[in-house]
């Protein structure tokens, strides 16, 4: 345990040196936010890497407005998230439901499993 606070205390130390250098040169207005937005931007991907993990959407369940499902969704369809806006924010490609029984309707809720990614969107099967 020793070696990882001995780490935490040099970094703590360089931050705050850092922190009050950055006072000195600009405003409490200007330096406090980017200071917020710099440590979250460097603890979320740092904490992945230690602990092996990978920052990813695959392997998540969401639930998924559904937009477009043809043949009642036995082909697949398209939705987005509840906080997407249509056009605006990526998509989800909903896959061919595995169970036959299984059906998208248009303007529902489904729970999908988020199996990929392609750029913005998500592609998801029907669980």
């Amino acid at each position: 345990a020793w070696p990882w606070i001995a780490t935490s205390t040099a970094l703590n130390v360089v931050a705050i040196t850092a922190m009050l250098k950055a006072y000195e040169i600009g405003g409490f207005g200007m330096v406090y936010p980017i200071m917020r937005a710099v440590s979250l931007l460097c603890v979320v991907p740092l904490s992945a890497l230690i602990a092996g993990d990978t920052i990813s959407p695959v392997g998540a369940t969401m639930q998924v407005l559904v937009d477009s499902a043809p043949a009642l969704g036995r082909k697949g369809g398209v939705g987005r998230s509840y906080a997407d806006a249509p056009e605006i924010d990526g998509t989800v490609r909903l896959l061919p439901p595995e169970k036959i029984s299984k059906t998208l309707k248009v303007g529902e809720f489904t729970k999908a499993r988020i199996v990929g990614v392609e750029g913005h969107d998500l592609v998801a099967m029907p669980v």
